[in-house]
């Protein structure tokens, strides 16, 4: 006759060995990749917010997360600069103290499919837009989370009149 404690012994080792030869638990899927740029050099910042319609600073009012994206409502704070088509844009509202609307998706030619980084609500960023396709919505050519206030200051500063004629210089003057 064998023993119960012999037999729950024998038990728990065959119980330990299956435990520890089976598979590890399936990961949970975390949702559609989010590919982000990376830091931008100055030259390729520069770039951009010359190719932009508008360079504003505006703070963050209110996120919505939709089916096709996050947007933000953005309160324009400051116009750093615009091009000279911009100021014909009535579908597209941007000087100081309107609300606009920033989708998440930053449009970059090359056809990657990016997103900004999120936003705070009640915070100052650096916005680089071209006009969406839906009155009043804009797209990101820079990623605004790089560029929150106050440490993008001297950044809006050097944006400030981008899109402005350069100046003459006295060899093109005569």
């Amino acid at each position: 006759m064998r023993s119960p404690l012999r037999f729950c012994s024998l038990a728990a080792l065959v119980a330990f060995g299956l435990c520890a030869c089976s598979a590890p638990p399936p990961q949970q899927n975390p949702g559609p990749s989010t590919a982000r740029e990376g830091a931008l050099s100055q030259t390729e910042l520069l770039r951009r917010a010359r190719l932009a319609e508008v360079v504003i600073v505006g703070s963050v009012e209110k996120r919505f997360d939709e089916a096709e994206g996050t947007r933000y409502r953005v309160r324009v704070t400051d116009l750093l600069s615009r091009s000279q088509t911009a100021a014909d844009q009535t579908q597209h509202p941007h000087e100081n103290d309107t609300q606009i609307e920033v989708t998440d998706q930053l449009f970059v030619p090359q056809g990657q499919e990016l997103v900004i980084g999120g936003l705070e609500p009640f915070v100052n960023y650096v916005f680089v837009l071209v006009p969406g396709y839906a009155p009043n919505r804009w797209l990101n050519l820079v990623d605004p989370s790089q560029y929150p206030f106050p440490g993008a200051r001297e950044l809006s500063e050097e944006l400030r009149g981008v899109h402005d004629p350069a100046p003459r210089t006295s060899r093109e003057d005569k």
